[in-house]
């Protein structure tokens, strides 16, 4: 098998022993490396059940966020595709069964995979949302931002697949108000606003050629409330509508309404990030 045509799994995780299992399980036999990176020591047996499926185990500095823990499996990585996945996710039988078919194709940067919501005991929506973990590497251009490691960002052809990437967090903050709350408009918001205020040369990079945070963050970076707000209604329209959420339902319509609350809150407290500066 062509070097190029074999597959690195990168797994970012944090004392993750009660749902590392079934990542693992799902991608032996079907991926050639897997690399698991710790952020900051462990505390529990993540890594113990990790080292009955590699070797390849790193345990790094804590920074929080898995964003800035992916750029280092990157440069790790040894193979020509990379699927990075969460603890919390798996792949399908199908997706395990075609992967390899899938990076045969030419003139393909990325897949995106179906990335069902999850009520705690199963799949509620059919084709939506997506998530594009699949990519070809020398196509990556990464930022060490928190966010930019859910779906990777490439330079060429990103492929819509309909097989599935099933994710499974213990939460469940996406679909309930409680989770929503608690982790992300508690823990998550703040830490991003702050991040948000940052100096570029503050987050590491993988093959990401500009000298500068993209177009969009630098925009809402310098009117937050205004922006962000337009932002808001922006991604709200795009979800409801361009990706599809409208056909799942009541479920998919709250989600999408978390997002766009997220988004105008974010902006109210990066105003008030620069305002305490």
């Amino acid at each position: 098998m062509k070097m190029e045509n074999k597959i690195s799994t990168i797994i970012p995780v944090y004392n993750e022993e009660k749902i590392i299992g079934e990542a693992l399980k799902s991608l032996k036999g079907v991926v050639d490396e897997i690399i698991v990176i710790h952020d900051g020591v462990c505390k529990d047996n993540t890594l113990k059940i990790a080292r009955k499926f590699t070797k390849n185990i790193y345990v790094r500095h804590h920074k929080g966020r898995s964003a800035f823990q992916v750029d280092f499996g990157l440069k790790k990585a040894k193979y020509n595709w990379i699927l990075k996945i969460d603890a919390d996710e798996s792949l399908s039988k199908e997706l395990q069964k075609n992967i390899k078919k899938l990076i045969k194709e030419k003139d393909v940067g990325a897949f995106s995979f179906i990335h069902p919501l999850w009520d705690g005991k199963k799949c509620i929506t059919k084709n939506w949302p997506r998530k594009t973990v699949l990519v070809k590497k020398s196509k990556i251009s990464y930022l060490a931002f928190p966010g930019f490691d859910a779906s990777i960002p490439i330079k060429g052809r990103v492929k819509k697949t309909n097989y599935t990437l099933y994710h499974k967090p213990s939460k469940n903050q996406d679909v309930g108000w409680k989770g929503f709350k608690e982790k992300v408009m508690k823990k998550y918001a703040p830490s991003q606003a702050k991040y948000l205020l940052k100096n570029f040369k503050d987050f590491e990079t993988f093959q990401y050629k500009k000298n500068n945070f993209p177009l969009k963050i630098r925009i809402r970076k310098v009117f937050p409330l205004l922006t962000n707000t337009i932002y808001a209604f922006l991604v709200f329209f795009k979800q409801l509508f361009i990706e599809g959420a409208w056909r799942e339902g009541k479920v998919a319509f709250k989600v999408v309404l978390k997002t766009f609350i997220y988004n105008v809150y974010l902006g109210y407290l990066i105003q008030k990030e620069k305002i305490n500066r």
